[in-house]
């Protein structure tokens, strides 16, 4: 944490509105599972934020070679875990898991 800034916290607690950017680094296992995590994006720019699917697309299609098939991906979550895989771990595509979720949870549903 930076001493320097207020915690997210005080600003998602406030009545808003919230101004600026939120940055959060998380360790790459939390993306592992489509179940567990789930990413939000807005930005206040509209030329940005109607293409922003086709950046998402883009980038896909750029990461495929090492995410898109099964042992591909194992290999990246080897990279990542230090070549053990946890007991955990799906090869699933997590896109597939995804397409499965509900659009919102509700904060109970946060685990």
């Amino acid at each position: 944490p930076d001493p320097s800034r207020k915690p997210l916290s005080t600003h998602l607690n406030s009545p808003g509105p919230i101004v600026g950017q939120v940055r959060m680094v998380v360790h790459p296992s939390a993306f592992l599972r489509a179940s567990r995590t789930r990413v939000y994006c807005y930005s206040a720019d509209p030329t940005y934020h109607t293409k922003r699917k086709e950046l998402q697309q883009a980038l896909t299609d750029l990461l495929a070679p090492a995410l898109g098939s099964d042992e591909a991906r194992a290999r990246a979550a080897k990279g990542i875990f230090g070549a053990e895989l946890p007991a955990w771990y799906s090869t699933m595509d997590q896109r597939v898991v995804a397409s499965a979720m509900p659009k919102k949870l509700v904060s109970s549903d946060w685990k």
